[in-house]
């Protein structure tokens, strides 16, 4: 009876392993789906292919999806946002690398405000403190009064400086700070400095519903309760010389 060595068993799964790997479906439709974002030039229809290329991230080859990412975010014929957009999900390789600075870096560099002043809970059962005006957000167009308290959900309310340190990845996580954080809303502010007077394009992915204020002008308002992602939603806005002001109004229910 003839035999094989082990040696020749441990290059048979090589050579089965590689194989595997080339044929991986999910691979092949990863190459598609970044030629498709590429394709769509300074499009927005890119988008959709963008997302769906990283939600096949978990079941490609080692380095496939981030190798994309890095691709679309290099290329000049790629739309701004959709490249950045590719270099903030690509960002999330090098928190799984152990290199959590290298990502908080490129957080920073794409600009997510991460100095923000919280305040909340307020109520939100059956969904009412979306519609109603809640109190900071009646005040976003007077002076700032870092003292101001105001009743919340179960106690007084006030001012609270966002622990940066919750989450360091151009994130707000609200949940983390806020009780309860169940049927509630609360409302982030903070505060943008300008070299001069110029548009600007303003980015949220929140989770929950959602109300934008740029300046004491609502520019976003978003009333459906879903899971937050990156960069969701667009308003530009014309910012002025100096400091801008940025409000925002979340609210969450048992779901979201």
């Amino acid at each position: 009876m003839r035999t094989i060595s082990s040696f020749a068993l441990l290059a048979l799964a090589l050579l089965s392993t590689r194989v595997d790997a080339q044929r991986n479906p999910y691979d092949t439709e990863t190459r598609r789906l970044e030629r498709e974002v590429v394709r769509s030039g300074r499009s927005a229809r890119g988008v959709l292919p963008l997302l769906r290329l990283v939600r096949f991230g978990g079941d490609t080859s080692p380095g496939t999806t981030k190798a994309a990412l890095e691709r679309i975010a290099r290329n000049r014929r790629v739309a701004p946002p959709l490249r950045a957009l590719a270099t903030a999900y690509g960002a999330r390789f090098f928190i799984d690398a152990g290199e959590p600075g290298r990502a908080e870096e490129t957080y920073d560099e794409l600009g997510y405000l991460r100095d923000w002043r919280i305040m909340g809970p307020f109520d939100n059962e059956g969904r009412g403190g979306y519609s109603r005006e809640l109190p900071p957000e009646a005040a976003r167009n007077r002076p700032v009064d870092l003292n101001a308290s105001f009743r919340g959900r179960e106690r007084e309310v006030r001012w609270r400086t966002y622990p940066k340190v919750v989450d360091r990845y151009g994130y707000v996580n609200l949940d983390a700070v806020m009780r309860p954080w169940v049927n509630v809303c609360s409302v982030a502010e903070t505060f943008v400095r300008v070299d001069r007077a110029r548009p600007m394009s303003l980015w949220l992915g929140a989770g929950g519903a959602a109300k934008v204020y740029f300046n004491g002008e609502r520019v976003l308002e978003d009333d459906v309760y879903r899971a937050a992602t990156f960069d969701r939603q667009v308003a530009l806005v014309g910012a002025r010389e100096g400091w801008n002001r940025i409000l925002i109004k979340n609210c969450v229910n048992d779901r979201s």
